[in-house]
């Protein structure tokens, strides 16, 4: 089967989902034949890869500026223009966006990522990519890796968002 986007974003937004928030389609998407309705995505970030379904949310450095890390390091702060041309302070708890699975940061809502990763010792390269270290399922923090953030996070209207739902 082969969808617009549009198609896609009306259809999840009909079972009550939340899978894309861009306003405009981005790219033509094909779905393959399913059962039920039930479909969990998942995206794993690792250092030289991206697996990734599409451009879901982000690209919030067009628009924003001043990107930095807050205290704690799982805050995200950048001052971003919102739709009069203004200028907005915003944060985004990067645990509403980010999950370590297996010592590697993975793009899942909600998925309180600090618990196994190095937080303080995170931080924004020259790339604005995030560098941190995670803990693998063994326990022992793997090395430092970083992943870049740009195309999961978006800005809507001066505030950073993830998932469609802000801070």
């Amino acid at each position: 089967m082969h969808f617009k986007t549009a198609t896609i974003v009306a259809l999840v937004a009909s079972l009550g989902g939340n899978l894309f928030t861009s306003a405009a389609p981005v790219a033509d998407v094909a779905v393959p034949e399913a059962s039920t309705t039930d479909v969990e995505i998942h995206e794993i970030l690792a250092v030289n890869t991206t697996v990734s379904l599409d451009k879901r949310d982000g690209g919030f450095f067009g628009s924003c500026d001043v990107v930095r890390l807050g205290n704690p390091t799982s805050t995200l702060i950048a001052d971003c223009r919102d739709l009069s041309g203004n200028w907005r302070t915003s944060t985004l708890n990067l645990n509403r966006c980010f999950a370590n699975l297996n010592g590697n940061l993975a793009y899942v809502q909600h998925g309180n990522y600090g618990n196994s990763c190095d937080v303080r010792g995170s931080y924004l390269d020259v790339n604005r990519n995030y560098a941190i270290r995670c803990q693998g399922n063994n326990g022992v923090y793997g090395p430092l890796k970083a992943y870049p953030i740009n195309p999961y996070i978006t800005n809507a209207s001066g505030q950073l968002m993830c998932f469609g739902g802000s801070t």
